[in-house]
């Protein structure tokens, strides 16, 4: 008979971290820091509040913590490819456009 001890619970095959929440890979956990999720987007931190705080991201306060849950998150970068309005930067370029416009108009 063997000493051996076999754990009734099964690990998931598509993990192959150490249980350690801080080597976790992002896309495995459920839930996302804020700073998480703005390196997850490659933006800003304050991008990130912006998002939540407008409600474009949906998020939680877990213990007094802000997390936004991957459903959410996913659910945001679906809408956002889907979104087609122009963007901070194109929404300035043309502001910059029309001023230069304007200046040459009225100089003429």
């Amino acid at each position: 008979m063997s000493n051996e001890t076999t754990s009734s619970v099964p690990e998931p095959d598509n993990l192959a971290h150490d249980g350690d929440p801080s080597t976790t890979p992002l896309d495995e956990l459920l839930f996302l820091k804020l700073d998480e999720v703005a390196t997850f987007l490659n933006v800003s931190r304050r991008t990130v509040d912006q998002l939540v705080r407008t409600g474009e991201l949906k998020s939680h306060r877990i213990r007094g913590n802000r997390r936004v849950s991957r459903r959410h998150l996913d659910e945001y970068i679906e809408q956002a490819a889907n979104d087609d309005r122009p963007t901070l930067g194109e929404r300035h370029q043309e502001v910059v456009r029309r001023s230069r416009r304007d200046r040459t108009k009225t100089n003429a």
